[in-house]
């Protein structure tokens, strides 16, 4: 890959990298709920089952 210049990184399109940093942003906020459900939800039975 060759050098970069200034006309190169400003005519860059970074459409791609917002959409990748929104992409895991959602899926931090998904996993964040499944851990909380997980806690809440199966930890609880299973301490209940003992």
């Amino acid at each position: 890959m060759g050098t970069f210049t200034y006309s190169d990184l400003i005519a860059l399109d970074l459409d791609r990298l917002s959409t990748a940093v929104t992409d895991w942003k959602t899926m931090a906020g998904s996993l964040a709920t499944l851990q909380t459900d997980a806690r809440d939800g199966l930890l609880k039975k299973s301490e209940g089952a003992r």
